[in-house]
């Protein structure tokens, strides 16, 4: 590693600190960065269209039978569970969906009976009783 001073800054070349981390500090620094969204981006990217939004890409093999780099393993292994990721995907958006449609029919109730209540004079408390729209205690 050779530091450098730059504009009155010590810069250190990423690569040569990678370059110098032993296996577990490798592990533990690719870990961190897996879970970043930038980095989950640029990963699916290569997985579903080859290579990064800049064009960037890991070694692949352009035969079938040959899946000794990791990018040909897991673009294989998605499209192995892609039924499996859109069956989840589908249900979890199903429950969203059940749930927003919960909401709408509370919101309804609660604002039918407010604008009505004009015309009707009923207290607020007659109005709101019943409907449960998460900022009254107790309702």
């Amino acid at each position: 590693m050779n530091p450098e001073i730059k504009d009155g800054r010590i810069s250190i070349d990423i690569g040569d600190i990678f370059d110098d981390l032993d296996i577990e500090g490798k592990r533990d620094l690719v870990e961190r960065l897996a879970c970043e969204g930038d980095i989950i981006h640029m990963v699916a990217d290569q997985l579903v269209y080859g290579y990064t939004n800049d064009g960037s890409c890991g070694g692949s093999h352009c035969d079938a039978s040959v899946t000794s780099t990791p990018l040909d393993k897991y673009t294989r292994l998605v499209a192995k569970m892609s039924g499996a990721v859109a069956k989840k995907e589908i249900g979890r958006l199903e429950r969203q969906v059940k749930e927003l449609k919960a909401d709408n029919g509370r919101l309804s109730k609660y604002t039918w009976r407010l604008y009505h209540s004009y015309n009707l004079r009923y207290c607020p408390s007659d109005i709101i009783k019943g409907v449960n729209i998460g900022w009254r205690k107790g309702e």
